[in-house]
């Protein structure tokens, strides 16, 4: 923790941040830092039950200091976004599996799931995806573990705006979260769904951007 908190992105790069650091070792109490190869061996040790012990712990933090679970739903929405995004990686990790991968197109990897709440910048949900998991079974998942513990009961759900990343605008998915009685923002580029769309409603007023039209459905 204390290497993100110093800029490190990977394991190894504490090695040359908190490690080198005598000062910030000492202003967390700590008279030194491990090796980043001691590091990986720690967290190659863990289970499924100190997995499991490490997500009660991070659910208690985010109820006890987040902003999300406080959010005033009578009087504003709250926005929460749904993104997916690829890790190209080896071929021998596990899960890697050759699919699409963004800008890297075809390649082997696994994909982060996040749901972070935007105007409070909490992350409430964030999981690890095989390479060709689709979304719908993982969305309904993700879900299944965030109403209960942040109290989203039907009537709450009503002033909860999922944004959608690309990917998400199946038909089955989006109605499946309409009967939850979410709201939904998604993005369908199905350029034959869209011109079929556009026929049946409008009219279309300009947006605040060059180019973009709105119309309510």
């Amino acid at each position: 923790m204390l290497g993100i908190l110093c800029g490190a992105k990977t394991i190894s790069q504490s090695n040359v941040t908190i490690r080198i650091d005598p000062a910030v070792q000492r202003a967390f109490g700590l008279t030194g830092c491990a090796e980043q190869s001691t590091i990986a061996r720690t967290l190659q040790a863990s289970t499924v039950e100190t997995v499991a012990q490490l997500g009660r712990v991070s659910w208690y933090y985010l109820k006890r200091y987040g902003q999300t679970p406080h959010h005033r739903f009578a009087e504003r929405l709250l926005w929460v976004d749904v993104d997916v995004t690829p890790l190209p990686i080896g071929a021998q990790a596990e899960g890697s599996e050759r699919t699409w991968m963004g800008r890297n197109r075809s390649k082997t990897g696994r994909k982060v799931w996040r749901w972070p709440a935007s105007e409070y910048r909490d992350m409430l949900h964030e999981t690890l995806l095989r390479g060709t998991a689709s979304a719908g079974p993982a969305c309904k998942t993700a879900l299944g573990e965030l109403e209960t513990p942040l109290g989203w009961t039907r009537e709450r759900r009503q002033q909860i705006v999922l944004r959608l990343d690309g990917g998400f605008g199946t038909t089955a998915l989006l109605n499946w979260l309409l009967s939850r009685g979410y709201q939904v923002v998604g993005k369908i580029s199905n350029y034959g769904r869209v011109q079929k769309w556009r026929q049946h409603i409008g009219p279309w007023p300009p947006t605040s951007s060059p180019g973009r039209e709105s119309a309510a459905v």
